[in-house]
């Protein structure tokens, strides 16, 4: 992808690195997911990781524009199964969290039959719940558009997704392809004259 918005970028010396500068305040979350999502040309916002924002806010300044690159089935199938393992994983935490005085009496008990029916009850729960909503499944559309088009699928439902670059993708292409020095920052710096939002959602 390609990124831009960092308020210190408008000053900042040839040396030095990009990316941390913000405006003071953050957007919330905002996941419209599966009906806007990282293909080629999706307008998201950057954000600062899960460890220091576990609530995924997105920066109030700071965005990119996705070039990524096209993605076979058998890939496709491979980020899906890791997404639900992750689900899976995440779920299980929730649920065994709100269970830990039952959890600490059978330990107490040293009762392992207890413990291990426990656990398989919780894991029927979290795979009975992931049945019903399967948010880590790409849609047809999707698995059709990173196929043909491309994008950056491994970032769908963890970033914010805007808008959609709808003319000027030959412009995105040709900057993400400029040459760049340390932290991907390009060389010869490359600056925002004009851009036309259109429409809403």
């Amino acid at each position: 992808m390609i990124q831009t918005g960092d308020p210190d970028s408008k000053t900042a010396k040839s040396d030095n690195s990009l990316g941390s500068g913000d405006i003071g305040y953050n957007i919330p979350a905002e996941f419209i997911y599966p009906k806007y999502y990282h293909k080629r040309g999706a307008l998201s916002a950057a954000r600062q990781g899960d460890q220091t924002n576990p609530l995924k806010s997105s920066s109030g300044c700071q965005f990119y524009i996705v070039q990524g690159r096209k993605f076979s089935d058998t890939e496709l199938n491979i980020m899906e199964k890791s997404k639900e393992q992750k689900l899976e994983g995440k779920l299980f935490q929730e649920i065994v969290n709100t269970k830990q005085d039952e959890i600490k009496k059978y330990r107490l008990e040293q009762c392992q039959p207890k413990l291990d029916a426990l656990r398989d009850s919780i894991l029927l729960e979290v795979r009975n719940k992931i049945q019903k909503n399967p948010t880590y499944k790409f849609t047809q559309q999707q698995r059709v558009d990173y196929k043909t088009v491309g994008g950056t699928p491994h970032l769908d439902g963890d970033y914010s997704v805007f808008g959609e670059v709808i003319e000027g993708l030959d412009i995105v292409e040709k900057i993400s392809k400029s040459k760049t020095g340390q932290n991907d920052r390009p060389i010869e710096d490359i600056k925002f004259i004009k851009a036309e939002i259109v429409g809403s959602r």
